[in-house]
């Protein structure tokens, strides 16, 4: 059922964002640590991450608003939401990002030349795997995705975690095909959580069919123009984006939510 709450303002919006950050950070001060002396550089990409507008919850809350908005039920999607972005932003770094991947090394002539392994090296078959500091990063990520999974599960709709698995797969899907040519198609997956944050506040508010397509087309060509602008720096292109974004809201009633959404789109440059 659609409704439009007069009680429900930005401003609400905006202290719900809050307690979904300090959720967020709750969650990431649970995983896994280093001594602060032994990268530092990892402990201040964290900080940063954590300090990033939450925007996809900001969609998952937004979306919310067209239906039955219920806070407390919402909140531990729109936190998974979140430890999801982080996830993938620990997986599939952008260039230049301060994000450090798994070392690895083949085991081979030179390898065998330096001689055995020592007793705190993991074998997987030919690859040799050295802990280290340069782990962290996917270490974190993995306990992410675990994290929002895990919340994702606390619905008794088992759709939540399937929307939220199918955004994991989607993007691993872009990852690939960008690596080729970031074409529309590969960019429409590297933006699925957008889409899947929109998805999932109007599937746990009981938002209308029509309405909740609407919402993920509106979601997915943000995240499209989102990317695009905040990550890879393009430029003309993210536009295009924006105005399929504004086109499919013109579907929605015509009401304060909306123009949240719009807002939204309009703060995208």
């Amino acid at each position: 059922m659609e409704r439009s709450d007069p009680d429900l303002d930005l401003e609400e919006i905006q202290d719900d964002l809050g307690r979904v950050v300090e959720e967020l950070r709750q969650e990431a001060r649970g995983g896994p640590r280093l001594r602060r002396g032994e990268n530092k550089l990892i402990f201040q990409t964290m900080k940063d991450e954590l300090d990033e507008y939450p925007l996809r919850a900001a969609l998952l809350l937004l979306s919310a608003k067209f239906g039955d908005y219920d806070f407390e039920r919402l909140k531990p999607a729109a936190v998974g939401i979140e430890l999801l972005n982080l996830a993938v932003r620990k997986h599939y770094p952008r260039p230049g990002a301060r994000v450090q991947g798994l070392k690895t090394r083949v085991m081979g002539q030179g390898a065998r030349e330096e001689g055995r392994r020592t007793k705190d090296e993991a074998s997987f078959g030919k690859l040799r795997i050295k802990p280290s500091s340069d782990n962290f990063s996917l270490i974190t990520g993995d306990y992410y995705y675990a994290r929002a999974v895990s919340l994702g599960s606390t619905f008794d709709d088992t759709r939540v975690v399937k929307i939220m698995v199918q955004a994991i797969s989607e993007i691993a899907q872009g990852e690939v095909e960008s690596q080729k040519s970031l074409n529309k198609s590969a960019l429409k997956k590297l933006a699925s959580l957008y889409s899947a944050s929109c998805h999932l506040g109007a599937l746990i508010s009981g938002v209308s069919e029509v309405a909740t397509k609407v919402l993920k087309e509106y979601g997915l060509n943000l995240g499209a123009a989102y990317r695009l602008t905040s990550e890879m720096h393009e430029k003309g292109e993210p536009q295009k984006f924006l105005t399929l974004a504004r086109k499919a809201l013109v579907d929605l009633p015509s009401n304060k939510h909306r123009f949240h959404l719009e807002q939204l789109a309009d703060s995208i440059p």
